[in-house]
């Protein structure tokens, strides 16, 4: 066999070289010597998924080689098969061809001489570039030791060899393993832009006898690897589920953040989610737990703020207004937004700090597009309770009008 070069994704790799090394062992029993694979490069693109993420995808060129079986000088090409109507069906091994003429040919055999009624013919092709068309029973006589039975099992073996290299250009590419590979980024994108809109749902919730939907996993990697037909465009239609920069950006911070964690003294899920982050794609066994990572950064994120709260000497969180009193609240910054899923659909938790660092929370019933974390503005809501949350005191606001503040403009050079 000349040299077949495919371009693959890198992290189909390992499971080809598995396939190639099992298809290999039947090499040995036909009395065929095993094909060589090898890494001709590796690289990478810039890639754009279904989802409207971008990131950079890795790829190889890979190279599979090695002798094709041949007897006496001779090589199996095509095998003929004749069809009720008079046709013929030619098939090929993979990476040969035979000439046009033999997809109009009788049933005669060139070593027997005879034509008679065959079901199928071979064709066989010489290194000195000559075609042989043979009956099956007459192969051991033509190639002096070797059966039909045995030259089409080696065929047989080849053309597996070829088409599980190609199938490994397929991204879905699971080699009987029943496994998948997705760019982590690309996924972890994909889980933000759920989370923001559907809000978060655990495996455990998404079993609840209560609930009936699937969990933020998924659904994301229902988004990312589902068909693209009309009922999954207007599941993204309906749930506005695209995936935006804000997406991205927290995708690559909780990335950066997960990859970080320490591998000793930790608990076992934080040191299970640093080695499925460290990964550079996501795969059956850790998509549950990347994708809880999300989740994870957040309340990471809620504690250094609360930490940072408590340990601030000139600014303490206390109580403000009366219960019932509807107030306005000038140049509050919004610190955090969290995506809860409920009965109800998808609620909203805004946490905002005023400039004297009192916390105010807000639960909306709908999504806020038009404001981030980080934003100020001006808020109008009814005071409806004075909790405490981890030794931090909060005001709970209901019936919230949030007016933007646009960060000045950079003045002119």
């Amino acid at each position: 066999m000349e040299g077949n070069i495919f371009d693959i994704p890198a992290f189909n790799y390992s499971t080809l070289a598995e396939q190639v090394a099992k298809l290999n062992k039947r090499a040995v029993k036909l009395g065929c010597e095993p094909m060589r694979l090898t890494v001709v490069r590796e690289f990478e693109i810039e890639r754009e998924s279904p989802s409207g993420v971008k990131h950079m995808h890795k790829r190889m060129e890979i190279k599979l080689e090695g002798e094709t079986p041949k007897f006496n000088g001779w090589s199996l090409l095509a095998a003929i098969e004749m069809q009720p109507n008079g046709e013929n069906l030619v098939r090929c091994v993979p990476g040969k061809t035979v000439p046009e003429q033999y997809r109009m040919t009788d049933t005669h055999c060139d070593h027997c001489k005879s034509d008679r009624r065959r079901k199928e013919v071979f064709i066989l092709g010489h290194e000195d570039g000559r075609f042989a068309q043979v009956g099956r029973q007459c192969i051991v006589d033509f190639l002096g030791r070797i059966s039909a039975g045995c030259l089409a099992a080696r065929a047989t073996w080849e053309l597996s060899l070829l088409k599980t290299c190609e199938n490994a250009r397929d991204e879905d590419y699971c080699g009987g393993f029943g496994e998948f590979h997705r760019d982590i980024t690309e996924f972890l994108a994909v889980v933000a832009i759920v989370v923001r809109r559907l809000g978060w749902v655990s495996r455990q919730m998404a079993m609840d006898a209560s609930r009936d939907g699937q969990s933020t996993s998924q659904i994301a990697r229902y988004l990312i690897t589902g068909k693209r037909d009309e009922p999954m465009a207007k599941f993204v239609r309906d749930n506005q589920l695209y995936v935006e920069d804000r997406d991205q950006k927290l995708a690559q911070e909780v990335l950066e953040w997960a990859r970080n964690q320490p591998k000793d003294g930790v608990a076992d899920y934080i040191y299970n989610l640093g080695v499925s982050c460290r990964q550079d794609s996501v795969t059956y066994k850790t998509i549950g737990i990347v994708a809880s990572a999300i989740a994870a950064y957040q309340r990471h994120l809620d504690k250094e703020a609360e930490l940072n709260i408590r340990r601030s000497k000139k600014l303490e969180s206390k109580h403000v207004g009366a219960i019932k009193e509807r107030k306005d609240f000038e140049n509050v910054e919004i610190t955090r937004m969290r995506y809860c899923d409920s009965p109800f659909g998808v609620k909203t938790l805004v946490t905002f700090q005023d400039p004297d660092g009192n916390v105010l929370i807000w639960w909306a019933s709908k999504e806020l597009d038009d404001v981030e974390e980080g934003d100020r503005a001006t808020i109008r809501g009814t005071i409806s309770k004075h909790g405490e949350y981890n030794g931090v005191a909060q005001t709970e606001l209901k019936r919230v009008t949030i007016t933007k503040i646009e960060p000045p403009a950079a003045s002119a050079a």
